[in-house]
């Protein structure tokens, strides 16, 4: 045991202790919540910096022509764009790439959406792309020589015209190669030579002695003046006449029953043998009776003239190819009925 003196002192301390004990552990306890409390500000700060800000970054094209082709190559760039994020592009004809600034051709034109993501951000923008221009080529011009235009063959004495029509010619300088001397400068001139022979003409438009151009002109001795020679009198000789065959003529065809018709009228005294003419290629052709008997057409309508009970069982037209009756056949077994066959 403890001295008695001393015992008040522990209890004292003891009582100190139990006093201070509670109020030590809750400093502890501020200090540390407060550590934690400053460090998840740190965190929240770091990430409030770091998030992507999607409302300031935008898709803009480099080309400095405002259309756009196919074959070209364009720029794509990220306006506002940072280092520490990733971009993916997205050009809308199945192609891609990433990168802050990318590059892209395409191939057919049309109408495309690009499109770039970066985290949880992601920006489209709309282009389109035309048709690739034709690239216009200079025609390279073509040298024009000048044209002499004219006869190439005269006669002596003889005023022969030369002329030039190049376009845009503003000069001329004509000249004979054996006269020197003798100058032209009209766009048209008018020769006479004195000579026969071969004579050269040259031309030069414009100053332009690098597109002389000559012409040989043969120069062929006087013509002959032609005697007066008075015209003889032409005879008009008519081609002799061509007897042409007479025309034909023409027949009414006609059935076998219509012609057993008209015989009937003639046995009713209606018609005669005349009114048969159309029909027959002759007036006198031969009627046949039964076989066995042959008359003339006349003989037989006169036969039959009146003889209003004339039957005939069957009537046969030989016709030839004009389709008039060259024959006629009569078949009626009943023979000499009432007289008539």
């Amino acid at each position: 045991m403890l001295p008695d003196h001393k015992i008040p002192t522990m209890l004292f301390v003891n009582r100190q202790y139990r006093f201070k004990a509670p109020l030590f552990l809750d400093v502890m306890i501020i200090r540390m919540f407060a550590s934690i409390f400053i460090l998840a500000l740190i965190l929240l700060y770091i990430q409030w910096n770091l998030r992507p800000i999607c409302n300031a970054i935008g898709i803009y094209i480099i080309n400095s022509q405002k259309t756009l082709h196919t074959g070209e190559v364009i720029a794509f760039d990220i306006k506002g764009a940072r280092a520490e994020y990733v971009y993916t592009w997205e050009f809308g004809d199945r192609q891609g790439s990433s990168g802050k600034q990318v590059y892209h051709t395409y191939h057919k034109p049309g109408t495309f959406l690009v499109s770039v993501t970066a985290g949880k951000c992601r920006w489209n923008k709309e282009v389109m792309i035309r048709p690739a221009l034709i690239p216009v080529i200079p025609k390279i011009a073509e040298e024009i020589f000048p044209v002499i235009e004219g006869p190439a063959t005269t006669y002596v004495g003889r005023a022969t015209r030369y002329s030039n029509n190049t376009p845009q010619a503003k000069s001329w300088l004509w000249s004979l190669i054996d006269q020197p001397e003798a100058k032209y400068t009209q766009s048209n001139i008018t020769l006479v030579f004195d000579n026969p022979g071969e004579q050269v003409l040259s031309l030069i438009v414009n100053n332009d002695s690098n597109h002389l151009v000559t012409k040989r002109i043969l120069v062929l001795p006087m013509r002959p003046t032609a005697p007066d020679i008075k015209p003889v009198k032409q005879v008009e000789i008519l081609p002799a006449p061509v007897n042409s065959p007479p025309p034909k003529k023409s027949f009414i065809p006609i059935t076998t029953e219509e012609f057993k018709y008209l015989l009937s009228q003639v046995a009713n005294k209606t018609r005669k043998a005349s009114d048969f003419q159309p029909y027959l290629c002759d007036p006198s052709i031969n009627v046949i009776i039964n076989g066995n008997e042959s008359i003339d057409f006349n003989s037989f309508c006169h036969r039959i003239y009146g003889k209003r009970k004339l039957q005939i069982e069957q009537l046969n037209l030989n016709k030839d190819q004009n389709g008039c009756i060259r024959e006629i056949t009569i078949i009626n077994n009943r023979k000499k009925v009432l007289g008539i066959f």
